[in-house]
């Protein structure tokens, strides 16, 4: 994490909360569920408070009191179910003062409605702020749910609050209004990333091959189309918008990355509100006890260490333990020659307090990944899924493969992982081994193997349109010898790149070629340089299927030169949901 991108999604997301609940007067926040969660990821409830904030309530809440003396913050997503409630209570206002800040575009309707029910005009200030997406760090965000986005929806699958693009992935024939929802829901998200850093695309590029990627596209560039006043300014910056689909790189969410977040997410199940229940160095769900936060803005030792390797990590958190114990010891032999030396001690106290529960929130979570790491085998099982992922030998997979197979210290699901990506690689190798390796997964009683199948059918050779392996040109072949010859061994569990790294690559190199990556300009000249192409220093990424950690911190070396790359995705995919993922695809297509 870096801090030169502290201004990114994370503070903007911030500005708008803060410029609602600004001003001296004593206030009512009014939120939904999904404002709610926008707000709990980048603001803490305490900070809220601190800006004459007397009480947080759900706008459903009907039970609410009455407190003609109050003004109300209402920060919200314009639902039909919210303009319902809103246009009832504006008829008996419950406040003597209503500012409304809507996020993302409100319809004209919504809002002659709106305005015909204040008769009392208690309503004093409408405004449209564009965060509707989850800033999980400066860089990375997801779509808002659907279930949350439009809860009016109650026939949207529950699934479809985990693994949104699957029954769009299915969709042979014309999509249904659910689907059109979803469309919708993801473009929302998408223009707010881009509206809140102040970017308009000159160009969407997106997968060719892809119906839902191409459906996407269309739909981005009919939301800026007709909202177009809203991307006019001089502040606004070039961007190019990439929409790319998972099923064109299934193996990065199969790969263990040993980045701090990512390990969090694949060990543990990292949520979407980046919370996990930490206890006594272990992670269970425990109703009783509040979960432990990691967030870039609650967290500094996070926000610092988010992309920190593991043997790093490992080091940096000795030193923050040192670091507390010292100052701590300071603080205890401290002699107060005065009122105010001691009053400047009590001062420091909070601060003490915050850095011994961080310490040892981040011990305990560090000491419970090497025990998991440890216990599951994960430093063999990653040397081995790396191998597959880079280098193209298979005499050599096949002996990886068996032994691991054979290893009974492995765990099963990390067997399928491996045999996944063996598939993957071999799927069109004269004489592979893949129904052997399904079959040995079978005896061994893996419920789950017919995902091997069903992953080959969702994201195999047919159905990808780049060269997931590199090893289509004579070039790429050499490069791979070399990479498994003279491998650097401190680096032999790091040494995959996700392909969207790529895909940007030959994007600033303008080298992206049409065949793969379909274009759609954006109607705003303004931002071509001489040439007549963009400038692509500003580039928005957003990954239907889910993204990961791993795809937002390979960035990190490009950011630092100026370059600002942001992931988003429908949401944060890991190791077991793109299995469960694949694994619905192959219940909805009747492959298991």
């Amino acid at each position: 994490m870096h801090s030169t991108h502290s201004t990114f999604l994370i503070e903007a997301c911030r500005s708008y909360i803060l410029d609602a609940i600004k001003g001296d007067e004593m206030k009512i926040l009014l939120v939904d569920d999904a404002s709610s969660s926008i707000i709990s990821l980048v603001i803490g409830q305490t900070e809220i408070l601190q800006h004459n904030v007397l009480l947080i309530q759900r706008l459903s809440d009907l039970n609410r009191e009455r407190l003609p003396t109050m003004q109300a913050v209402a920060f919200i997503f314009p639902t039909s179910m919210n303009i319902e409630q809103l246009s009832k209570e504006l008829r008996e206002p419950l406040y003597k003062d209503y500012r409304i800040f809507f996020i993302g575009g409100v319809r004209n309707e919504d809002l002659d409605e709106l305005a015909g029910t204040d008769a009392k005009e208690v309503v004093s200030h409408v405004r449209e702020d564009w965060c509707n997406f989850h800033a999980i760090s400066p860089t990375l965000f997801t779509a808002i749910p659907l279930t949350l986005a439009t809860p009016e929806s109650l026939h949207v699958p529950p699934i479809a609050s985990l693994i949104y693009s699957i029954p769009l992935h299915c969709t042979k024939t014309r999509v249904s209004n659910d689907q059109i929802t979803t469309f919708r829901n993801w473009s929302a998200s998408i223009a707010s990333s881009m509206l809140s850093q102040f970017l308009r695309p000159t160009f969407i590029r997106y997968v060719g091959k892809s119906p839902i990627c191409t459906q996407l596209a269309d739909h981005v560039w009919d939301h800026i189309d007709r909202n177009d006043a809203l991307w006019k300014g001089k502040q606004f910056k070039p961007c190019q918008l990439v929409i790319f689909d998972r099923r064109e790189d299934p193996v990065t969410p199969l790969l263990f990355n040993w980045n701090y977040a990512s390990m969090l997410n694949d060990v543990f199940g990292l949520e979407e509100q980046m919370c996990l229940i930490v206890k006594k160095g272990k992670f269970a769900p425990d109703p009783d006890q509040p979960p432990a936060v990691f967030s870039p803005v609650y967290d500094s030792f996070f926000a610092e260490n988010f992309d920190t390797d593991l043997p790093t990590l490992c080091e940096t958190i000795q030193k923050f333990a040192k670091e507390y114990q010292t100052k701590n010891k300071e603080g205890r032999q401290s002699n107060f020659e005065s009122v105010e030396d001691m009053m400047a001690y009590l001062d420091t106290i909070p601060e003490f307090k915050r850095m011994g529960s961080s310490v040892q929130k981040h011990f305990e979570t560090v000491e419970a990944l090497t025990q998991r790491i440890g216990r599951r085998n994960l430093y063999d099982i990653s040397e081995v899924q790396q191998h597959l992922a880079c280098i193209d030998s298979h005499s050599e997979a096949v002996r990886l493969v068996e032994g691991a197979l054979n290893d009974n210290q492995n765990d099963l699901n990390d067997k399928l992982n491996i045999v996944m990506l063996y598939a993957l690689r071999y799927e069109t190798t004269q004489g592979n081994r893949i129904k052997e390796f399904k079959s040995a997964l079978e005896s061994e009683g893996c419920e789950n193997a017919s995902a091997v199948d069903a992953l080959l059918e969702f994201a195999g050779h047919e159905q990808r349109s780049g060269d997931l392996f590199k090893t289509k040109t004579a070039l790429d072949k050499f490069k791979t010898k070399l990479t498994q010859r003279f491998k650097d061994v401190k680096n032999v569990l790091q040494q995959h790149t996700p392909l969207i790294y790529d895909v940007v690559e030959q994007l600033l190199d303008q080298k992206l070629p049409s065949t793969t990556f379909a274009q759609k300009a954006v109607r705003f000249y303004q931002f071509r340089t001489a040439q007549g192409e963009p400038e692509p220093k500003n580039i928005v990424i957003f990954i239907v299927g889910g993204a990961t950690f791993e795809e937002s911190s390979c960035f990190n070396t490009m950011r630092e030169k100026g370059i600002n790359v942001f992931v988003g995705g429908t949401h944060m995919s890991s190791n077991s949901k793109f299995i469960s993922t694949v694994s619905e695809y192959g219940r909805l297509t009747g492959r298991r």
